[in-house]
């Protein structure tokens, strides 16, 4: 899943260092439906584990759900950390960085049989 996100991450990346941040590169970011696969491709599979679980009659423990809540907490605060830091964050936030803290509370999440 890192390489995937590591992908992701190429276009906000582009837009960051080559323009300044203008409306077709925005709007590119924001709506191109390519640009968002992989976010699109996370939450299926997030989905599929929820399915599974559910499907199976568990739940989360109270310890998985606390770190579930623990990494959820951490993606805002540093997402908070950073968008104080300048227009170039918002967009790497906005297109990659917080996937893999989404994935990891999802993965976390999931019950132990």
């Amino acid at each position: 899943m890192l390489w995937v996100n590591l992908i992701y991450l190429i276009p906000p990346l582009i837009v960051v260092f080559t323009t300044h941040y203008g409306v077709p590169e925005t709007g590119i970011l924001h709506r191109n439906p390519l640009i968002r696969l992989p976010e699109f491709a996370a939450g299926i599979l997030l989905y599929t584990f929820y399915a599974q679980q559910r499907d199976a009659g568990r739940s989360m423990s109270p310890s998985r759900q606390l770190l579930a809540l623990l990494g959820v907490a951490a993606s805002i605060a540093a997402a908070l950390f950073l968008l104080g830091r300048g227009h170039a964050w918002y967009y790497l936030l906005h297109d990659g960085l917080l996937l893999p803290g989404a994935v990891d509370a999802g993965l976390r999440g999931r019950a132990v049989g």
